[in-house]
């Protein structure tokens, strides 16, 4: 599925069910959409919804499920990528992710800089080896901006 703007994906993600459910989705985001994402999937994780921008169709987010009070709170992205457009970005983006970003969406954050490492780290994010190639179930799974 392809969302054209944040927001897009935020109102998709505030739709899917969260608590203790099984992660099924890998987000790739370009790094100007990163940033939203990434609060976006804060706010699904937490409940709180306050530093998100304003957007009157945004739905409320599903309640949590069958989580204890301490326990993580899941949501539908199991992982998320971000694609580089230009590979001078990388330094930059990989510190945004260590110091901001991993903490932020309670994730590992991956930097993708060209299409074969992309795919490289799709196909991580499902536990399969490299060489193998994604279903076209697992395909539908990925979220892009």
């Amino acid at each position: 599925q392809h969302f054209d703007a944040p927001t897009k994906f935020t109102r998709w993600l505030f739709e899917q069910p969260r608590g203790s459910i099984p992660p099924s989705a890998v987000l790739v985001a370009g790094w100007r959409e990163t940033k939203p994402c990434a609060m976006a999937i804060r706010a699904a994780r937490s409940g709180e919804v306050h530093h998100l921008r304003p957007d009157a169709r945004r739905p409320e987010l599903q309640p949590a499920s069958g989580v204890p009070s301490e326990a993580a709170v899941n949501v539908a992205v199991a992982s998320m990528i971000i694609m580089l457009r230009n590979p001078e970005q990388k330094e930059r983006v990989l510190s945004w992710a260590d110091s901001e970003g991993n903490p932020m969406t309670s994730m590992d954050i991956k930097v993708a800089c060209d299409s074969r490492s992309l795919q490289t780290l799709v196909a991580r994010a499902y536990g399969l080896a490299e060489d193998n190639s994604i279903s076209a179930a697992q395909s539908r799974f990925v979220m892009s901006l």
